[in-house]
């Protein structure tokens, strides 16, 4: 005579214990963080909302300006760009980022060619200022000659609060 009775209870316990090790495992998993969005760049024009920091050229790219700005509306709404200019004769590949703790609207900027001559900005979300935004720090990646990226950092003070 086959017991099987024995065999099917211990099957079913240890199914039951799978399970609910499957289910600890998923709530003690936290959730993936949203990736960034990324933004393209696009033309600049500045007037009186416009708040920037002194532009500053990259290490391996000294032909090229930075620098980060907020353009506060009258609305009290801020919004950071990372403004880029090319003053060269040849064209540069680059991209970068907007980074502003404790204020939403962080970006990632894509990949472009930036020509000579022209001056470009990548701009972040825009959100109401409602207290102080925290320092404003914008990444460059310039792609050099032997296609690596390097990297520089230039930032500004806050300008809601």
């Amino acid at each position: 005579m086959i017991k099987t009775k024995g065999l099917f209870m211990r099957s079913q316990r240890w199914l039951g214990v799978l399970a609910a090790a499957a289910g600890m495992t998923l709530l003690n998993t936290s959730p993936a963080t949203a990736a960034l969005p990324t933004v393209n760049w696009k033309a600049v024009s500045t007037n009186s909302n416009w708040h920037c920091g002194a532009y500053t050229s990259p290490a391996n790219a000294r032909d090229l300006n930075f620098k980060p700005c907020w353009v506060v509306n009258a609305n009290n709404d801020a919004q950071a760009v990372l403004v880029v200019q090319n003053p060269s004769n040849q064209a540069r590949t680059i991209k970068g980022a907007i980074r502003m703790p404790g204020f939403a609207g962080e970006v990632n900027c894509a990949e472009t060619v930036l020509n000579p001559g022209f001056t470009r900005g990548c701009y972040s979300i825009t959100n109401a200022c409602a207290g102080s935004t925290g320092p404003l720090d914008v990444w460059l990646f310039v792609r050099d000659e032997w296609g690596e990226w390097a990297e520089s950092i230039n930032g500004i003070a806050d300008q809601c609060g």
